[in-house]
């Protein structure tokens, strides 16, 4: 029987010998799968947590899936309100998988090990396999993040506040869509405005210096 913290130790050790993640190396301090390269991060996060089944506690492990682009994060770090190694650190899009349209993937190891055991990791490493890997090869561009993001903020908003983020997809839309960058820039100026008015706590910290950031991404 291991403890909990034995237990996550196992899982990674088995999730390094993954074909999919063997150019990934395991940052512990982000609890995360890391690949860096051309010009990107990305990331595969472990969220464990003590959770508990019929046999009593469990390693409970809630994975998801981010991305950083490196030009993105180094340009715009000056302008982040906080700690520049938060933002150095922070994800530009990030992603939970779901087994339905409501639910996220929440799995339990049982520290007694079985069946049960082998059928979550089997769990574990069918999500890694398909839907992280299907992740990353969507995102593996500035291009294509545009493409499948970016450019469908105007039907579909997939950021939460008025903060740093509506400038980063400024930025990515400035580098991979100039005339794109025209439009959505109007569109942003007028969604954080709005949510400034609002008393909107991000928005309130970045919509007074909309225009020097928005200036600044211009002339990059």
């Amino acid at each position: 029987m291991n403890t909990i913290k034995e237990e996550k130790k196992r899982i990674i050790e088995r999730l390094e010998n993954l074909k999919v993640l063997e150019e990934f190396k395991y940052v512990k301090s982000k609890s995360a799968f890391v690949l860096k390269g051309n010009g990107l991060s990305k990331r595969l996060y472990l969220e464990c947590y003590v959770g508990a089944d019929e046999d009593g506690f469990a390693l409970e492990i809630k994975p998801y899936f981010g991305i950083q682009f490196v030009k993105v994060q180094k340009s715009l770090s000056r302008f982040y309100h906080g700690a520049k190694s938060d933002y150095n650190s922070r994800d530009n899009y990030f992603v939970f998988p779901k087994y339905d349209t409501e639910h996220q993937y929440n799995i339990l190891f049982s520290k007694y090990g079985g069946d049960t055991y082998e059928s979550s990791f089997t769990e574990l490493e069918n999500i890694i396999t398909k839907q992280a890997i299907t992740f990353f090869n969507t995102f593996d561009s500035i291009e294509n993040f545009y493409k499948q993001v970016t450019k469908n903020i105007f039907d579909f908003i997939p950021f939460g506040g008025g903060g740093i983020w509506i400038f980063e997809q400024l930025l990515v839309s400035k580098l991979a869509d100039v005339e794109g960058f025209k439009k959505l820039e109007p569109f942003l100026h007028d969604y954080q405005k709005k949510l400034f008015d609002e008393k909107e706590p991000n928005a309130e910290i970045y919509y007074p210096k909309y225009n020097e950031i928005v200036n600044f991404i211009k002339e990059l």
